[in-house]
């Protein structure tokens, strides 16, 4: 069984775009045929998760200029074929992220590989970027005296040490932690951390009143002053 995900084959030589597109066809790749970058790229937004097939030697956006488009998508892989390959040339590619640099006439085997890595990469990118979306959505849930004891909770620090900063009392916090954690949906810090981890969310300690979350940013009716939750050791961004 194929993985699921649809790859795009980019090639100007008429030859070769038909015997690559029915032979992934046939292979039960959900496969879509284009004669030029240009044309290609008329074609986006793409749906991820994709895996484009490209030939470097296309007249007009090459085959690394069509990768550098899509670079910033980590869902979408790219696959170069060529007749012609210098070491350089697939150096870059590769250092770009290039899931493979395959030769002319290309090798069935090779390809079919090549394509399954490729949709495979791209659907882990792609569900790692929905699962930064549905977090990022919780944490907009959030007041902002909620997103400072979550932001203290992240630090490691107890509640009582988390009342001290925020100039409240122990019991105000373990209220705002129990929100925000039914908010986020997690059930434990550790799932928590593993989350943020997972997600690559990075958590701004706010330092002024201007520096708020977006939740308070659209209007919380939670009034109270912000706080410093800067680590001594660290300033700026926390990342978990």
């Amino acid at each position: 069984m194929r993985p699921a995900g649809r790859v795009w084959i980019v090639d100007n030589d008429r030859d070769a775009l038909t015997l690559i597109t029915t032979y992934l066809a046939t292979t039960r790749f959900d496969v879509r045929a284009c004669a030029s970058a240009e044309e290609f790229l008329r074609q986006r937004p793409l749906t991820p998760p994709a895996c484009v097939i490209v030939d470097q030697c296309l007249s007009g956006v090459s085959g690394l200029e069509l990768q550098q488009h899509l670079a910033d998508d980590p869902a979408v892989s790219v696959v170069f074929v060529t007749a012609h390959k210098d070491i350089p040339t697939v150096v870059r590619a590769m250092k770009k992220g290039a899931i493979d640099f395959l030769t002319k006439p290309v090798n069935p085997l090779a390809l079919v590989s090549a394509v399954t890595r490729g949709i495979e990469q791209s659907t882990r990118a792609d569900g790692d970027r929905r699962a930064r979306e549905r977090f990022s959505a919780r944490l907009m849930r959030l007041t902002r005296r909620e997103y400072q004891v979550i932001a203290g909770v992240i630090r490691g620090l107890l509640n009582k040490q988390i009342a001290w900063e925020l100039g409240t009392a122990e019991k105000t916090v373990k209220v705002h932690r129990a929100r925000a954690m039914e908010k986020l949906e997690v059930g434990s810090v550790a799932e928590l951390a593993r989350i943020a981890l997972a997600t690559q969310t990075r958590l701004p300690f706010p330092t002024t009143h201007a520096e708020v979350t977006p939740a308070a940013a659209r209007g919380s009716s939670d009034q109270a002053p912000l706080h410093d939750l800067h680590s001594p050791a660290r300033d700026g961004w926390h990342e978990i």
